[in-house]
């Protein structure tokens, strides 16, 4: 690939033989025809993918250049995927591209054009969120004035999703880590938080221009693994620990964690996660005072009175994922 390569497309690509073809072909569909490479991860999947792939990209010759397919010689999960897309990476942009989803034919030309027009670090967009029968548009409450975006993004008030953020290749490269091994549920909440940290300049494409199926069973965000509160934690740990380096509250994050592992852990685990937060001075110096007297039941029932945030989160839960989409 040569050195002036705009942007590098990171597709990881795992049980998706169903779906990635249409993700491919918008992927080669796109209007810029220069400067971009389309890098896919084989983690070592056990179905046609490759093949599924392989033929679309016989359809789309001018493409092949473009092309790397690089092979993990075992499982390394998405976050394994990701480190690998990185490392091969040449362009002066990165995205991730997840290849159960597909995006508009003037994605990565429209984000490439607002980047140079103020050399910006990162650069946003608006998603669809596709269904079986239907679809939705998320616009998403972005800002260009950096402070209030790493806040919203350390809140969930932004998709943690970086498909829809095309941020400079350096910026990933200041990370260590940036995805962290092991670590495929909340992968990118792990990430972006801090990504927003080191991206000084903002800049927004006002349009959905990216399609997030909810299609995929096999997808991590369908389906809940015990491995996967342990995954949270971890995320979690790297994130607070980074934010608390650098002088920033990133409490609620933690929140956000033990809200997910509590719906969907037992009882004998959930005490187990509450003890660890615990010890951990995650859950200190929350304001309670704000709470209702609905609230304040509902955390006695639930916890024996303590940590009446959960039980104001878990209020307020469904409405968030509705409005937010949060991972």
């Amino acid at each position: 690939m040569k050195a002036d390569t705009l942007l590098s497309v990171l597709i990881p690509v795992y049980g998706v033989e169903k779906y990635i073809e249409r993700c491919a072909e918008s992927l080669f569909s796109q209007t810029i025809t220069e400067g971009i490479e389309f890098i896919f991860v084989d983690d070592k999947t056990p179905d046609g993918s490759l093949a599924v792939l392989q033929s679309v990209i016989d359809r789309y010759p001018d493409r092949k250049t473009q092309v790397k397919i690089i092979h993990h010689e075992t499982n390394q999960g998405l976050a394994g995927s990701r480190i690998t897309g990185l490392r091969h990476a040449s362009g002066k942009y990165v995205i991730m591209c997840d290849s159960d989803d597909w995006v508009e034919s003037d994605m990565y030309a429209l984000m490439l054009d607002a980047a140079a027009e103020s050399d910006a670090d990162m650069v946003l967009c608006h998603y669809f969120v596709n269904y079986p029968d239907s679809e939705k548009v998320f616009s998403q409450t972005f800002t260009t004035e950096h402070d209030e975006l790493l806040r919203r993004a350390i809140d969930g008030e932004i998709h943690c999703g970086l498909w829809n953020k095309m941020v400079k290749r350096e910026i990933y490269e200041k990370l260590q880590p940036s995805f962290i091994p092991g670590v495929n549920m909340w992968e990118d909440v792990s990430v972006l938080p801090r990504l927003v940290h080191l991206s000084e300049v903002i800049a927004i494409v006002d349009k959905p221009l990216y399609h997030y199926a909810q299609m995929n069973p096999q997808a991590y965000t369908q389906k809940w693994n015990k491995k996967y509160s342990e995954q949270i934690c971890k995320a979690i740990e790297v994130n607070v620990d980074y934010f608390k380096a650098n002088g920033i509250n990133a409490e609620k994050l933690a929140q956000r964690g033990l809200l997910s592992i509590l719906m969907n852990e037992s009882d004998d685990s959930r005490r187990r996660y509450l003890r660890m937060f615990r010890e951990r001075g995650l859950l200190d110096k929350i304001d309670y005072s704000s709470m209702n007297v609905y609230r304040k039941l509902l955390s006695r029932i639930l916890f024996g009175g303590r940590f009446f945030f959960l039980a104001d989160m878990i209020m307020r839960s469904k409405a968030m994922l509705r409005k937010y989409k949060i991972c």
